[in-house]
């Protein structure tokens, strides 16, 4: 989705540095997917060590949760997405952090790294 920066060449598999206020995740869901909420769970960091950010998550324009980055790396941070805000096909998940920093030139807006997002029902 919309929101993120780049991979840097050569790093496939690994983090992307979110970009702008809101940064967004899709995946799609079959016909019979949306009647039973999902467990999620987020991988995340802060753009830069120690800080600390709080980060609004949001399914299809219903709140989820909002979860806090301690800045020390990676952390795990399990969500639920309730059944009454999926929908069968595309789904949009928005993650907005608290602020945004300047990492450096190239990376004037950011505030998050995004490692990976695991579903099961």
């Amino acid at each position: 989705g919309e929101g993120w920066y780049p991979a840097a060449p050569g790093a496939y598999g690994t983090s992307r540095l979110s970009r702008g206020e809101i940064s967004e995740v899709f995946f799609v869901l079959p016909p019979d997917g949306s009647s039973a909420s999902l467990e999620g769970l987020l991988t995340l960091g802060t753009a830069q060590r120690d800080t600390t950010l709080d980060v609004h998550v949001a399914i299809n324009g219903s709140d989820v949760s909002t979860l806090s980055l301690d800045g020390r790396g990676y952390t795990n941070h399990p969500i639920v997405l309730e059944a009454d805000g999926l929908r069968v096909g595309l789904n949009r998940l928005v993650l907005r952090p608290s602020e945004l920093k300047r990492l450096d030139r190239r990376h004037p807006d950011t505030a998050l790294r995004f490692f990976s997002l695991g579903l099961r029902r």
